[in-house]
Order: structure tokens, then C-alpha cells, then sequence
């Protein structure tokens, strides 16, 4: 039960950042079109990423779009960290729970789930 209702939280923190990056990518898009196309689809799980899209952002014409988009940075960052502590939090029981999917090659805590 420990592991299923970690899963589910880690899951729920991913769909947040999945609209919030869904979100913050209409805003650079008008501000700044060539920054919003050098962003990869998947990259704002990457702190160089949103340090870049940081940098950016002073530069851009100030307003509630610019601003918005740096409270977008922030709470990216700390779903970033919460994502990633949820992950490694899971490995223990996983790897109790279920060793042998762990030690499969490219399996991992989240795909041991049953």
C-alpha cells in the first residue's frame, strides 16, 4: 500500500508539471518565439533548462506574462525536486518489495509497481 500510494503521488507531481510546462511554454512562445523553440519537448526536468528560460525572462518586456512565467520557473524547480526525492524514496521498497524487475536493464521503481 506504502508503494502504490507513493506512485500515485510521484504520478500526480508528473501531471502537474506536465500542464504547468504546458502552460509556461504559451508564454515564452509570445514573448520570445526563438527561446520557446530552442526548448526540447521533455527538457524542463533539467535545472539547465529552466536556468536558461531564467535567464531569459528578466530580458523580456516586463508584464504579468513575464512575471507568470517566472512563478512557472519556480514551481517547476521545486516539482523537479519533489519528483526526484519521490523517486529515490521509492527504490527501497521497490527493491524489497520486487528485486528482481530492479536489476533488469532499464526497469525501475516505477515500472516494478504491481
Amino acid at each position: 500500500m506504502e508503494i502504490r500510494l507513493l506512485c500515485d503521488h510521484r504520478n500526480d507531481l508528473v501531471a502537474e508539471r506536465t500542464r504547468t510546462v504546458s502552460r509556461l511554454r504559451r508564454h515564452p512562445l509570445e514573448l520570445c518565439p526563438a527561446l520557446e523553440r530552442s526548448i526540447k519537448r521533455g527538457a524542463f526536468d533539467q535545472a539547465r533548462v529552466l536556468n536558461r528560460v531564467d535567464r531569459r525572462l528578466p530580458k523580456l518586456p516586463a508584464g504579468a506574462r513575464a512575471r507568470v512565467a517566472r512563478e512557472q520557473v519556480a514551481h517547476l524547480r521545486r516539482l523537479n525536486r519533489r519528483i526526484e526525492r519521490l523517486k529515490r524514496e521509492l527504490l527501497e521498497p521497490v527493491g524489497a518489495y520486487r528485486p528482481q524487475p530492479l536489476a533488469e536493464t532499464g526497469c525501475g521503481p516505477l515500472v516494478a509497481r504491481s
